[in-house]
């Protein structure tokens, strides 16, 4: 059944607008979606810590987790929303493969020295975005589980000190997706934790249908709760302000984010685990 769920996510993302930019319109005649700035800066807005992650991250790789912080904070409102829905409202929507190459590209590669895996060529937005777009395959990204095998290659979008990160503007199926990935690496011994960047309600509404979340995302994991599931931290997103003071490394308390999903309480209210 989970076999076939991917199958459809993978079709239905692969015969969308997922990554449709419109080129013709003008995105300047149009207004953000709910009351969004176009100076605003995307911003951790929900976390969720599955299997220890928030505590790996706290006690090895705090400076790895700033400079992830920091990397989503390249993406600026006015620079995403540069996509024009296919849908019947034919809203302005945030664009995910902007999203992905501001994070990826510009901000963990360029500007923290990450091993990245990104592609131009899925939407390509190199006239949408005031930076060089290059594919970039870093091995450090990529796990071979059984050479000479059938889908045997595995990738992660970035990789850095054994913290693997995935971005996941898609469909659900591919967060799901993402979490069996985070998986492999670890039992590989590539990376010790895994951190996945998601929308959070806000944006996700502000994207196209289907696109997945952080409630939904933190839903699904709080019910697998299994000792052999690998360790996360899942990043929820948007426009809105950040759980962190600033993005100044010296106000980002690792320790303080533990949270827990709890469905009685907030969608991603912070308690200890």
């Amino acid at each position: 059944m989970f076999l076939l769920f991917l199958v459809i996510g993978f079709y239905v993302s692969n015969h969308s607008v997922f990554d449709y930019v419109d080129s013709d319109v003008d995105v300047d005649s149009f207004t953000l979606p709910g009351g969004v700035d176009p100076n605003d800066k995307l911003s951790v807005t929900s976390v969720y810590s599955h299997n220890g992650g928030i505590d790996i991250i706290d006690e090895k790789f705090g400076d790895e987790f700033f400079e992830i912080v920091r990397g989503i904070g390249y993406v600026v409102a006015g620079e995403a929303f540069q996509k024009i829905s296919g849908e019947d409202s034919k809203d302005l929507i945030a664009s995910p493969s902007i999203m992905n190459q501001y994070i990826l590209l510009e901000g963990l590669y360029r500007n923290f020295g990450w091993g990245v895996d990104v592609s131009r060529t899925r939407g390509d937005v190199s006239d949408k975005v005031p930076f060089n777009v290059v594919n970039v395959s870093s091995d450090i990204c990529t796990l071979n589980l059984t050479p000479d095998t059938p889908f045997n290659m595995k990738s992660i979008d970035a990789c850095k000190s054994s913290v693997g990160v995935e971005i996941q503007f898609g469909k659900y199926a591919f967060g799901m997706y993402d979490f069996i990935k985070f998986r492999h690496f670890i039992r590989a011994g590539r990376i010790d934790v895994g951190v996945e960047i998601v929308p959070d309600t806000e944006l996700q509404r502000a994207m196209s249908s289907g696109v997945c979340s952080f409630e939904q995302m933190a839903s699904e994991l709080d019910t697998l709760n299994s000792d052999d599931d690998p360790p996360m931290v899942l990043l929820g997103v948007s426009f809105g302000e950040s759980v962190f003071n600033s993005d100044e490394k010296s106000d980002i308390d690792v320790s303080s984010v533990s949270c827990s999903y709890n469905m009685q309480t907030k969608i991603g209210s912070f308690s200890s685990d």
